[in-house]
C-alpha cells in the first residue's frame, strides 16, 4: 500500500499550480492536433509572454497521449471478430474480443506545445466463443486508474497506476470445470509508455512493473516497443476524410520467460485528427504468443481477425 501511495504521490508532485491566462481579448482558432486555442494576430514583441504561460482546461476532451494502434488492451470501445487457434481446451474456433473503456479529463495544463494531463482511466475486455450455443463468455478482464500525461513537441509520455481483475464467465466454468483451476488473479500495476512521432511515423515504448499480485508467485516485469504508420489524409468516403493506419507491437514480460508476443493491426480510420476528436478505425488484426487476458497468462494463442474501433 505504501508503494501505490508513493507513486501517486509522484504522479502529482511535478504538477504546480499553474497561472489561469485570460484569452478572452485575443482573436484564436484551435489547433488541429492539440486543440489549444492559439492567437491568429499577435504582435512580435508579445510572443515571448504568450509562450510562457499556462492555460488551464478542466475536464478536457480526448487524451494528451494518442491510443497505441497495436496495443491488445487499449482503453477504447471496440469489437473485433477472429479465429482463435490455442494450445489449451479452447481449442480452435471463432470467438470475439470485446472492449469498452475510456479516459476521462480531469484537468489539462497547456503551454502551446507543453502539455500535462491528469485522467481517469478505466476499461473491460472480454472474449467470447462464438461456436458455443450461447456464444459464451470465456473471461472479463475489469481495471480502473488513474493517467498522467504529457507532450513536449513530438514527444508524448504517459504513466498509470491500476488495479485490474479476472472473471471467467459462468458457462465456460460450468463446461470446464473438471479442467479449469480457477485463480482469482488481479493485481495493481503501474506502466509507463513514451511515443516519438515523426510524421507519418511514430515509435513507441514503454515497461510495466506488478505492485502486488495474486497469485504471490506472478513475476513483476513486462517491455513493449512497436512503431506505427498513419498516412495523411488521403480518403475521403461518405463525407468523412480518413487515412490508412498500421501498427506492430512486440511484448515480452518476466512471467513467460521473456518470450516474444507479437501484436499486428492495419487498415483504415475516419474522423478528424489530434485530440478529442471522434474517430472509427477498421482493422485488420493478427496476435501470437501468450493469451493476454486473465488466468490464461501461461497458455498460448495465435489470433486473426478483423476489428471495428471506435474512440472518442
Amino acid at each position: 500500500m505504501l508503494r501505490i501511495i508513493t507513486v501517486i504521490i509522484t504522479m502529482f508532485i511535478s504538477l504546480a499550480f499553474a497561472e489561469e491566462v485570460d484569452y478572452s481579448d485575443l482573436k484564436k482558432v484551435p489547433d488541429i492536433d492539440t486543440g489549444f486555442y492559439i492567437p491568429v494576430e499577435v504582435k512580435d514583441e508579445s510572443v515571448p509572454y504568450i509562450k510562457n504561460v499556462f492555460r488551464k482546461v478542466y475536464f478536457p476532451k480526448g487524451d494528451i497521449f494518442q491510443p497505441v494502434v497495436a496495443e491488445v488492451k487499449e482503453h477504447q470501445f471496440y469489437i473485433s471478430f477472429n479465429r482463435f487457434d490455442t494450445n489449451w481446451n479452447l481449442g480452435n474456433t471463432n470467438g470475439a474480443n470485446v472492449g469498452f473503456g475510456e479516459k476521462f479529463g480531469i484537468v489539462k495544463w497547456q503551454k502551446f506545445n507543453n502539455e500535462w494531463q491528469v485522467s481517469i482511466v478505466g476499461g473491460l475486455f472480454a472474449q467470447f466463443n462464438l461456436e458455443a450455443q450461447s456464444h459464451d463468455l470465456i473471461n472479463a478482464d475489469y481495471n480502473i486508474g488513474v493517467s498522467l500525461s504529457r507532450r513536449i513537441d513530438n514527444l508524448a509520455y504517459r504513466t498509470r497506476l491500476y488495479h485490474q481483475s479476472t472473471h471467467l464467465g459462468d458457462e465456460y466454468v460450468l463446461k470446464d470445470r473438471n479442467w479449469l483451476d480457477r485463480r482469482n488473479f488481479n493485481y495493481e500495476a503501474v506502466d509507463c509508455a513514451v511515443c516519438k512521432d515523426w510524421r507519418p511515423w511514430k515509435i513507441c515504448g514503454g515497461g510495466a512493473y506488478i505492485l502486488r499480485v495474486w497469485p504471490e508467485d506472478y513475476e513483476r516485469f513486462s517491455f513493449n516497443i512497436g512503431g506505427e504508420y498513419r498516412a495523411n489524409r488521403n480518403l475521403d468516403m461518405f463525407g468523412v476524410f480518413g487515412r490508412y493506419i498500421a501498427g506492430v507491437q512486440v511484448i515480452t514480460n518476466e512471467q513467460n520467460d521473456w518470450n516474444i508476443n507479437t501484436s499486428v493491426k492495419g487498415g483504415v480510420e475516419f474522423g478528424e485528427g489530434g485530440t478529442g476528436r471522434r474517430k472509427m478505425r477498421f482493422l485488420l488484426e493478427f496476435y501470437d504468443g501468450y493469451v493476454p487476458y486473465g488466468q490464461f497468462y501461461d497458455k498460448k494463442m495465435r489470433t486473426i481477425g478483423m476489428g471495428i474501433y471506435l474512440g472518442f
